[in-house]
């Protein structure tokens, strides 16, 4: 008589592989969904920054894009009728968001957690009748758990560039 399917010693061989197999593959499944989790997050935040470039530019008005505390728990984009960098009542804010999960975000901007721009698309510290001081500087955006990130360059013109950081620079920041 003849048997169909298959030993203990075999299943057992088989599970074993398997579990060998998903063991080592499991360590660059975490870094890849990192890294999805860094680059989902920079373009929300590069989206923001260039939706606030535009809208200045399109009404010839400031815009306001201000981090609720800190870029990660989330930001506000209004338009600045009065140049002074807070939404007042009659201000209409034009973009909320609620923020990005384990990410983390460092700023090297003359006002922290805030980027202003007036209506020729240049970055321009709110506050003063001449447009205010030129805003350039940079944003690293890393995974919570990572020690790679991305990090974006706003120029004197407004433009945003990104680059990616090296090893280790997301634990110095």
């Amino acid at each position: 008589m003849k048997y169909y399917g298959f030993t203990l010693v075999e299943l057992l061989i088989t599970i074993s592989v398997i579990a060998l197999l998903t063991a080592l593959a499991l360590p660059d499944f975490s870094r890849q969904i990192q890294k999805a989790q860094t680059e989902t997050a920079t373009q929300t935040l590069v989206d923001a920054i260039e939706t606030a470039r535009s809208k200045a530019v399109f009404a010839n008005q400031r815009t306001v894009l201000r981090a609720k505390k800190k870029w990660h728990l989330g930001w506000v984009l209004f338009i600045d009728l009065n140049n002074n960098g807070v939404q007042d009542e009659n201000e209409r804010l034009l973009q909320e968001h609620a923020g990005l999960k384990n990410t983390i975000i460092h700023d090297s901007f003359p006002v922290p957690n805030e980027i202003s721009f007036i209506g020729t698309g240049e970055g321009r510290t709110p506050g003063r009748r001449d447009g205010g001081a030129i805003v350039m500087g940079a944003m690293t955006v890393c995974a919570a758990t990572a020690d790679e990130g991305i990090k974006l360059v706003l120029n004197r013109a407004g433009r945003l560039r990104s680059e990616k950081t090296a090893a280790g620079e997301c634990k110095k920041t």
